[in-house]
């Protein structure tokens, strides 16, 4: 009752969903409190003799919310008089996500017909919007998806005739939100990272005068470059 996928963590109340009646009802989280602890006490073997009912379930939705998200989604980008900006980010417009059309800040120029599709590049599967996101851009920018994976979803779901439920959300990028340097300057390091930070990204030669590397350096060959930087701060410990 009110588990989650990480051992020994429980949810109640938002954490455990939200829906009309429990919104309207806080008995309804006691409920799920009540629940939690029942289950904690049974697993350390002290469960008492009073009987908890099972968990709370939602309301069902007056309708149906697949539908409304799919409705609303041709309404506003597909039935729309100018082909505004799905992902506001990176300036991507429904037609560009559907033909599958490379960004724009490429110069992909073609005359001929565009013959990248949903249908050539997926076959029978269902449209991933990790895949379409990749070709796009469309969910890479700044927010990562926050304002437009549904959408994306949705017309990946209408285009392809799947179910909105067998399309998978985009994936992103911790953190969603934006991080001030100066919170994440307060992160404790390990010692084994702290003490290897200055060759963390493996270019020894960032410590060097620019007129002192290579002209064609490369990572992957500086083993020169590596050897001699190793040495001048003490080498791996």
């Amino acid at each position: 009752g009110q588990r989650t996928s990480v051992r020994n963590i429980f949810v109640i109340g938002d954490s455990a969903g939200i829906w009309p009646t429990k919104s309207c009802d806080p008995s309804i989280a006691e409920r799920e409190a009540l629940l939690a602890v029942a289950t904690i006490l049974d697993d350390l073997g002290l469960a008492g003799d009073h009987a908890h009912d099972g968990a709370p379930r939602p309301d069902r939705p007056a309708y149906d919310l697949a539908a409304y998200r799919l409705a609303w989604v041709h309404a506003s980008v597909i039935a729309a008089r100018d082909e505004f900006h799905v992902c506001q980010c990176e300036e991507i417009t429904a037609r560009e996500i559907l033909e599958l059309r490379p960004p724009r800040y490429l110069g992909w120029q073609t005359e001929r017909r565009n013959d990248r599709s949903l249908s050539t590049l997926l076959g029978d599967a269902p449209p991933n919007p990790d895949q379409v996101k990749r070709l796009t851009r469309a969910g890479m920018g700044p927010c990562q998806g926050r304002r437009c994976r549904e959408q994306i979803a949705a017309l990946l779901a209408m285009q392809s005739g799947a179910s909105l439920a067998a399309i998978p959300l985009a994936g992103y990028r911790a953190p969603v939100r934006p991080l001030p340097l100066e919170i994440a300057s307060q992160i404790p390091e390990s010692p084994d990272q702290a003490r290897h930070w200055a060759l963390w990204f493996g270019i020894p030669s960032q410590w060097k005068a620019q007129w002192e590397v290579p002209e064609f350096y490369t990572v992957a060959t500086d083993h020169v470059t590596t050897a001699a930087a190793l040495d001048e701060r003490g080498g791996h410990d």
